[in-house]
């Protein structure tokens, strides 16, 4: 589950709503980002202009919303736990905590080193709060997610990783900590005293046991680490930082929880007054690992656009049409990403029925929601 409302350690600045980031702020005293905000108002405003309206960017119409409707819930995924008469646990989010998270992230990916063209593989639950938050602060720092698909019974051969990273020339690889282990993991010459958890051993498992062995060598390296920096591998020479998912610390990565960094010393490129960091419709966005298919940002918006008309979405969350289920079962790529855009267009809520793809699941929580089913 995602820790990020507990890790917020630094505090918005005086005279900016805490869970509006001031990044949103910044983005609508530009011309450009005010030319954007209005086309997305327009494509908001009325069902015929959304086939009409110029596309906007991903980043665009989140801080749109954020700013304009920072209360307005946005997103709520249920968690895995167990069911019956009463719906798993949930947790919900509005458009300011959407778009603050986001930022959070691309703050921190930012101040690691991540820079604008870098390929991120992701291994990650999709309907998971991380996957979301991950996906649009990439659009925030112009990176492209390179995602590898979990298999619906959680089991996965991480090898597949590996291979994604050596086809990408990923700089950087963000595992989830909770999946079993199965082909491609590799634990031969672990330490008898390495640590044992499960993001040791995610971790372990695709970089070696040298470099998650627990020991008493203390902090060094990334600002962010609490361990030794992760040493050049030959194997995978692109890999500069692993990210997991988990709540502990393993020496050689970063902790998901720590790249949240909700006042940052510097914004990504994207968030700054002009500059040649500007991001484009043309930005590659996701890359999936199993295919040679590129969904570039402005794609995402414009099938979002579409998406939202032939939905009919609407923000009124209490009718049908103002809540629609996640696709975890993607027809095409970037499908559930075009789902988030079309809600946050027309304010509808986002509903993520499982971490993992669950066809019962998905039925059942549509059916209790009264949503629709994308």
């Amino acid at each position: 589950m995602l820790r990020i409302l507990a890790a917020t350690r630094r505090l918005a600045p005086a005279g900016i709503p805490a869970g509006i980031p001031t990044s949103a702020r910044a983005l609508t005293t530009t011309p450009a980002a005010a030319a954007a905000a209005a086309a997305v108002a327009s494509a908001r405003s009325s069902p015929a202009a959304t086939t009409t309206a110029a596309p906007a960017l991903i980043q665009e119409v989140l801080t749109t919303a954020a700013v304009d409707r920072p209360l307005k819930n946005a997103a709520k995924f249920y968690t895995p736990g167990p069911v019956g008469p009463v719906a798993a646990r949930s947790i919900l989010w509005s458009t300011a905590e959407l778009s603050s998270h986001a930022t959070a992230l691309a703050a921190g990916l930012t101040e690691v080193g991540f820079v604008p063209g870098d390929r991120l593989v992701t291994l990650l639950p999709p309907g998971s709060p991380e996957a979301l938050v991950t996906a649009l602060a990439a659009a925030l720092t112009r990176l492209a997610v390179v995602r590898v698909d979990p298999p619906a019974g959680g089991v996965v051969n991480i090898g597949l990783v590996a291979d994604a990273v050596r086809r990408s020339g990923a700089v950087g690889a963000l595992v989830w900590h909770g999946f079993t282990l199965g082909e491609g993991a590799d634990l031969v010459g672990a330490d008898t005293d390495a640590d044992a958890s499960a993001e040791a051993t995610v971790v372990r498992s695709l970089v070696g046991a040298a470099v998650a062995r627990a020991d008493a060598v203390g902090a060094a390296g990334w600002v962010r680490s609490t361990g030794r920096p992760l040493p050049p591998l030959a194997d995978l020479p692109s890999l500069r930082m692993v990210i997991h998912t988990g709540p502990g610390s393993v020496r050689g990565a970063v902790a998901f929880r720590n790249l949240l960094v909700y006042t940052p010393t510097a914004w990504p490129a994207t968030q700054r007054e002009g500059g040649a960091g500007a991001a484009t419709a043309d930005d590659p966005l996701l890359l999936p690992a199993a295919s040679s298919a590129v969904v570039t940002n402005g794609e995402v918006v414009t099938r979002g656009v579409a998406m939202a008309e032939r939905l009919g979405l609407g923000g009124d969350h209490a009718e049908v049409a103002g809540k629609v289920v996640l696709p975890l079962d993607e027809a095409a790529p970037g499908d559930a990403l075009a789902v988030v855009v079309a809600a946050l267009l027309r304010e509808s809520l986002v509903v993520s029925p499982s971490y993992l793809p669950d066809a019962d699941a998905a039925g059942r929580i549509a059916q209790e929601e009264g949503a629709i089913v994308a």
